[in-house]
């Protein structure tokens, strides 16, 4: 499932697919299709970046990052950055992306 977050990591809304799921969308001819397999790719590497950062956050990490923290943190604005441009695009071209699904946690939060 992908999710995007928001800047503060919070979960906001979620994909339910992961990166197999796109494989028929990235090898369609209709430019739309890739499209949107390149958005849906671009949210799951996001969400697995923004997870592993926030393990890094909790000392929760398996593993010794080779990467400084900075930098992963760089990519995930920047990838951020890309998603909102791509769904920016969608709008102006008439791409129909999925409909995410709000965040239950999220959507409590804002009614406090």
């Amino acid at each position: 499932m992908a999710t995007i977050k928001t800047a503060d990591t919070k979960f906001l809304y979620s994909y339910k697919y992961d990166l197999a799921d796109t494989i028929v969308y990235m090898t369609s001819p209709d430019y739309k299709n890739r499209f949107l397999g390149e958005f849906l790719q671009l949210a799951i590497r996001l969400e697995k970046l923004l997870n592993m950062l926030e393990k890094w956050d909790k000392g929760l990490l398996d593993f010794e990052p080779t990467c400084s923290k900075h930098i992963l943190v760089q990519q995930a604005k920047a990838m951020s950055d890309y998603v909102q441009i791509l769904m920016d695009r969608a709008k102006i071209e008439g791409i129909t992306l999925p409909v995410p699904v709000a965040n239950p946690e999220i959507q409590s939060e804002r009614t406090k």
